[in-house]
């Protein structure tokens, strides 16, 4: 508040009085004239004026360079602010911010009266490790709040504005932080370089960023250590705004129990160590652990079969509770619900696992986890357990498995695809031998396991048709033997062999001959069959008697020939 006085009030001999103190204090080694008080007259106080009254060798001196550190109170998490604006000297708390590990908090140094064009060095510290765990890691753009769907109000989908000043502004890149003697190693320079570019980033209204170097790199072994940073820059205008984040560490980056969030007290500061001006006093701003969101980050497997149990977990915090639900599907939880690990059995449905963590001072995050939910399927083989050498068949399994995966040993060949729900196997052209098909249902953590013996065998003899019976009138009329006009057929479709067993012949006229040819397989099995053929003279012999003759006397009759 504006302190002033007036003439009427004081008098004119007090007025003099106070200017003539005035007068002696401006004029002493280095005075100043504080902005907090100011001579107010019905006329205009003037340099003239005041020599009026203090002598023509009264000057007033420029105010001196001031620089004052703020960060930013996003409001609570159930009911955010967003006026773009609220920048404040006092600590962030759990009523008034919220904040989560992996953001950054935004920070603002307001200065005035700034010497233009003249290089300017400002000294920025903030805490590494604050009570033995990781804080503010490293610095950052100033507007970094995502994911900004985490918090139980459900619908705070979107992080608040931010808004540091107005008007034109420069940029310059922020380095990358140390990793030496990191108890986690690459961090957290691997975090840093993870970011998008515009992530890393501190950003001037007012002025040009000419260098930005560390002064020193806090211990990331020590329970208490800081980092500082120069940021070299010129003023353009004699007010400037430096404006940037720092990075909340992380349980992701750090391992759990590593970082500061969820402890007591304010493990987060930052501070103004100082500049090349003058004098700026102790600047320190503070983030209560409390305002800082618990971690929400499942672990578990992703898939599960079906009726099997898992175990869910998140980072345990101190001063959190914890509470589990099954918000799809029908998993079921076992036991109690209410501490950082919790027992699912899955059921046959995919599920939607959910944990609200709640802290002390009431800041409200939830996460969810998506499960798939494996069937293991029915093992079980259906085709014939004998097939004919040679054969080509088709096995197949129940349907509705997850996954199928076929292998086969022995004298057999899988033809087809091995992860369909049928398979086709040829078997080879060897009677008495055998195969074994393999069959496993399910995913790798999550299926069974069924075999199947094929013996590669022919038990069913091949058929024969003889040839026709025949009718001959001479023996010398019989019909050669011919195995070509025997018609086989066989039940596996292979080569089949025809013999001749002989012919049997039997009566006199006629005589009955009996053929019998045999028609044999691959695999040994035979049969016969048999032709008749009937040799039947009915055909009378012709006959020529000797020429008639001529005898004189009985006694010449030419005997019986």
């Amino acid at each position: 508040m504006k302190k002033t006085m007036t003439n009427t009030v004081w008098g004119q001999a007090l007025i003099l009085t106070l200017l003539s103190m005035l007068s002696v204090a401006m004029t002493a080694q280095n005075a100043q004239v504080s902005p907090e008080w100011a001579y107010v007259s019905p006329t205009p106080l003037t340099i003239s004026s005041l020599q009026t009254y203090m002598g023509p060798s009264f000057a007033l001196k420029a105010a001196p360079p001031a620089a004052d550190l703020d960060q930013y109170r996003n409001g609570p998490f159930d009911n955010p602010n967003n006026t773009c604006t609220n920048w404040v000297n006092g600590n962030a708390g759990e009523q008034n911010s919220h904040y989560m590990e992996g953001w950054s908090i935004p920070y603002r140094c307001e200065m005035t009266d700034l010497p233009l064009n003249t290089p300017i060095t400002l000294t920025l510290g903030y805490d590494v490790k604050h009570s033995g765990k990781h804080a503010l890691d490293y610095l950052t753009y100033f507007h970094r709040m995502l994911p900004h769907d985490i918090f139980c109000d459900g619908g705070h989908n979107t992080p608040e504005c931010v808004t540091p000043a107005n008007g034109a502004f420069t940029t310059f890149a922020i380095p990358a932080p140390s990793s030496v003697n990191s108890p986690v190693p690459g961090m957290p320079t691997n975090s840093f370089n993870a970011l998008p570019g515009g992530e890393k980033l501190m950003r001037l209204y007012g002025g040009i960023i000419d260098d930005i170097q560390y002064v020193t790199e806090g211990d990331l072994n020590a329970a208490q250590s800081e980092t500082q940073i120069n940021v070299i820059f010129r003023a353009t205008s004699s007010t400037a705004v430096l404006t940037w984040g720092g990075h909340i560490a992380t349980r992701d980056d750090w391992g759990a129990g590593n970082s500061a969030g969820g402890i007591g007290g304010s493990p987060y500061h930052m501070r103004l160590v100082g500049w090349s001006l003058n004098n700026l006093g102790n600047q320190d701003r503070s983030l209560s652990g409390a305002a800082v969101a618990p971690n929400c980050d499942i672990t578990g497997p992703d898939s599960l079969c079906t009726g099997s149990n898992a175990v869910y977990c998140v980072a345990e915090q101190a001063g959190i509770s914890y509470e589990w639900t099954v918000i799809d599907g029908d998993a079921t939880v076992i036991g109690s619900n209410t501490g950082n690990c919790v027992n699912i059995q899955s059921g046959t449905e995919n599920f939607t696992l959910q944990i609200t963590l709640t802290s002390n001072g009431g800041l409200c995050t939830n996460c969810t986890y998506e499960v798939v939910v494996l069937g293991t399927g029915t093992c079980n083989i259906t085709g014939p357990v004998e097939v004919c050498p040679g054969a080509i068949t088709e096995y197949c399994a129940p349907a509705g498995a997850s996954s199928y995966s076929w292998a086969i040993s022995g004298s057999g060949t899988i033809t087809s695809a091995t992860d369909g729900q049928c398979v086709t196997v040829e078997a080879d052209n060897t009677c008495g031998a055998s195969y074994t098909l393999s069959l496993f249902v399910g995913s790798a953590f999550c299926g069974s396991m069924c075999f199947q013996g094929v013996n590669i065998q022919d038990n069913v003899a091949p058929t024969a048709t003889c040839p026709d019976p025949v009718t001959v009138s001479c023996l010398s009329e019989v019909p050669d033997v011919d195995t070509d006009a025997v018609t086989t057929s066989d039940n596996c479709g292979g080569a089949v062999t025809v013999t001749h067993l002989g012919d049997s012949p039997s009566g006199s006229c006629p005589i009955v001959i009996t053929r019998t040819y045999q028609v044999a397989d691959a695999c040994g099995n035979s049969t016969t069959c048999a032709q008749l053929i009937t040799v039947d003279d009915k055909t009378a012999p012709s006959i020529t008697c000797p020429d008639p003759v001529t005898v004189s006397c009985l006694s010449e009759v030419p005997d019986v020939d």
